[in-house]
């Protein structure tokens, strides 16, 4: 009997462990599928798309200062294996960052803890609490280091500290971090600050292990742990950061201004509180083993709560958003262990389980309808490709303002034959008054209010008041395009 509730259990795993990943890749591929876009989300895609056109023309280590290639070389790689061109390749690859961080999230959740764990952790951060916003503001360097990368490196770290097999975590470790310090700039920040810190908590647990309650030098630690992380997002102005660690903790950042609501709006209340709770966890769980695991994963997420509280750094909001990391496991450790806790208390266990459904519901609503809607940080958008094959097939020359940009990488042949001209939206004024303009093409984002609100736009106005007259009008969920031709 207990072979046969084994083998119901573990084929309960398996399907919801199938069940997660399954609707984690159709939700994140859903938008790209339906919609066919052309280029990935967020403004930072066209820095990186220069980096990669550099590296592919003068293939160096690390050709820049301010930005590690890691990515660009995975784009180039993907680019020469699939055939197609750069933006094509990550406008697919973000969603599969997406799904390989809550892959590397289960993985490490899975081997620190239980299985129990790595599913709960598994099915909060895949499903509610995933770091999207980075993903399409375009910070693929991020989601590749800080969600695909650090929970393996982490991993084998936590293997180096508690498993026999030393030489192949540590192998591991080492490749996993030169790809960390290839990849982001920010990440290796972190990385390093978690790296730091637990080593030193860990290797003064074994140093005092038989003199002190492990226990007591735990709590002594973690708080000295917090002191060290503060001095090292400080730049290691240890004797000008002597000030009020709790002060310091809980102010509130200046640039973005993150209250707790902020954290849990961003990656889902129950995740972020769950989160804190899997601290109390660390000291008192009921996971007797695992102490490594615990202060590594544990000092992961005060490092990123520190450094989202961090207003010298040029992004503190994204730290708190990466927060989402540690905290799905170590609020599905907090589940697990308040759920043993309750034992022989049935209608408490059937409450504490629908509490986490109700709370974590709207969260992944909000973000399946997010990813199955057209993606409103795609810059170059239908719109776009509708008007860029009417140049394409016009004998006319176009004058174009867009807003944003790509224009001038996916009309690059056109603006270097002659056939577009891009311009600033200032400009139009300017161009309206010259004879030879043959189209010229305005953008105009569409509002609730639209077309009403089209007078309001001055870009629109000022062809309508030149006497010319929209002859195409090209639209999406994200852009309207107005085409006024004198010819």
């Amino acid at each position: 009997m207990k072979k046969l509730a084994s083998i119901i259990r573990s084929r309960w795993f398996l399907i919801g462990t199938v069940g997660i990943f399954a609707v984690t890749v159709v939700s994140s591929y859903w938008g790209v599928m339906k919609f066919g876009y052309v280029v990935p989300p967020g403004d930072d895609i066209i820095p990186h798309w220069h980096i990669i056109q550099y590296l592919m023309a003068k293939p160096t280590i690390w050709p820049f200062d301010s930005y590690p290639p890691g990515l660009h070389y995975l784009v180039i790689g993907l680019t020469y294996l699939s055939g197609k061109e750069a933006l094509i390749v990550m406008a697919y690859l973000w969603p599969g960052l997406l799904v390989l961080s809550s892959l590397s999230v289960y993985w490490l959740a899975t081997k620190a803890f239980s299985k129990k764990v790595g599913l709960i952790a598994f099915a909060l951060y895949a499903l509610a609490a995933s770091p999207l916003q980075t993903a399409t503001d375009g910070g693929l360097p991020n989601v590749l280091a800080t969600g695909v990368i650090m929970p393996i490196s982490l991993l084998c770290w936590i293997g180096i500290w508690s498993e026999k097999n030393k030489l192949a975590y540590s192998v591991g470790f080492i490749i996993s971090s030169i790809l960390i310090i290839l990849t982001h700039h920010l990440s290796t920040l972190v990385w390093l600050s978690v790296i730091a810190v637990s080593g030193v908590i860990l290797a003064s647990i074994r140093v005092f292990r038989a003199k002190v309650s492990q226990r007591v030098w735990l709590i002594v630690l973690v708080v000295a742990s917090l002191a060290a992380i503060y001095g090292l997002f400080e730049r290691l102005e240890v004797f000008h950061q002597a000030r009020s660690l709790l002060l310091v903790s809980l102010r509130p950042a200046e640039s973005p201004n993150w209250q707790a609501i902020d954290y849990s709006r961003s990656f889902s209340g129950v995740v972020f509180q769950f989160g804190l709770l899997g601290l109390i966890a660390i000291v008192w769980s009921r996971f007797r083993p695992n102490l490594t695991a615990k202060i590594v994963i544990g000092t992961w997420l005060l490092v990123y709560f520190t450094g989202s509280r961090q207003t010298w750094l040029i992004e503190p909001g994204r730290l708190a958003r990466d927060m989402a990391l540690p905290a799905s496991i170590l609020a599905g450790l907090a589940i697990i262990d308040f759920y043993r806790f309750l034992k022989g208390y049935k209608l408490l266990r059937i409450t504490l389980v629908i509490a986490i459904l109700l709370s974590v519901l709207p969260f992944m609503r909000q973000r399946i309808n997010h990813l199955a809607s057209y993606e409103p940080m795609i810059r170059f958008s239908s719109a776009d490709k509708m008007l860029l094959d009417q140049i394409r097939t016009s004998p006319n020359k176009f004058v174009l303002a867009p807003k944003v940009g790509f224009w001038d990488i996916e009309a690059r042949k056109e603006v270097a034959n002659g056939q577009v001209r891009l311009i600033k939206p200032e400009e139009v004024k300017t161009y309206l008054k010259l004879s030879q303009l043959e189209c010229l093409a305005v953008s105009l984002y569409p509002t609730n209010s639209w077309p009403e609100s089209l007078s309001d736009d001055t870009d629109y106005q000022l062809a309508v008041g030149a006497g010319l007259i929209p002859k195409l009008t090209l639209a999406d969920p994200n852009k309207i395009w107005y085409v006024f031709c004198t010819q």
